[in-house]
């Protein structure tokens, strides 16, 4: 269930807050401050956080920074009063995902959270696919280590320069591609374009692919034997 941590000074509000997320599936944290918000944030370390703005003891930009020294990757969306747009803009330069002015409405307020659940989903999925790149690099690694050991076996060395020099040129490319793809994901985001993030997921997935398509070479190509050799006798 997705959780997410709301901050509140005032009560009504945050019943009302509970009320809409509970029924959209959503599992609700609350707290009135901000020292009590960030000791659940602490111990529950939910993915998304709505917080207010102005409220006593620690408002709601030092939580926006304390949480995001803690964790970057949280989105966190700040409630600020009508007109104060000045303060809206100076939480989104500290790294809020998106601010909603009161009085809430829930159609507004949902988009947000919504939007902000988006980008979530998305770096969750390109961590995974780092992770799983990191692995097939190791893998790759081992099995090229393995096919350079099979080439000295087989007294092919003066190949070895050449073919190692052709690998590295393939896993230049293939690097090369996948920062690119990275790169239209993560500016596609940033800039809320779907279309770059698309074309820049497809260009990862991709090049993703031909590093598993060189692992299994390289595997296939570790497991040769060498040729057998027996002897014979030669004609008189």
């Amino acid at each position: 269930m997705k959780k997410v941590l709301i901050i509140d000074d005032e009560r009504p509000i945050l019943e009302i807050l509970d009320l809409s997320l509970t029924s959209e599936g959503y599992e609700v944290l609350t707290a009135e401050n901000g020292e009590k918000a960030l000791e659940i944030f602490e111990k529950q370390r939910p993915k998304l956080v709505l917080t207010d703005i102005k409220m006593p003891g620690i408002d709601g930009i030092e939580v926006l920074k304390r949480i995001k020294k803690i964790d970057d990757q949280v989105e966190v969306i700040v409630i600020t009063g009508h007109g104060d747009m000045n303060t809206a803009v100076a939480a989104l330069k500290y790294g809020a995902s998106d601010f909603v002015t009161k009085p809430l409405r829930d159609e507004v307020l949902m988009v947000s959270i919504e939007r902000a659940w988006k980008k979530i989903a998305m770096s969750e999925q390109l961590q995974d696919y780092t992770q799983n790149l990191e692995h097939k690099t190791e893998q790759y690694k081992r099995a090229l280590q393995k096919a350079q050991e099979e080439m000295i076996k087989a007294e092919r060395l003066a190949s070895i320069g050449e073919t190692v020099a052709s690998l590295a040129h393939c896993i230049k490319n293939i690097s090369t591609g996948l920062g690119g793809g990275m790169y239209m994901v993560h500016t596609g985001m940033a800039k809320e374009k779907p279309t770059m993030i698309e074309e820049g997921w497809s260009m990862f997935q991709r090049n993703l692919e031909r590093v598993s398509d060189l692992v299994l070479d390289l595997l296939r190509y570790a497991r040769q034997t060498e040729p057998q050799r027996t002897p014979c006798i030669l004609n008189d």
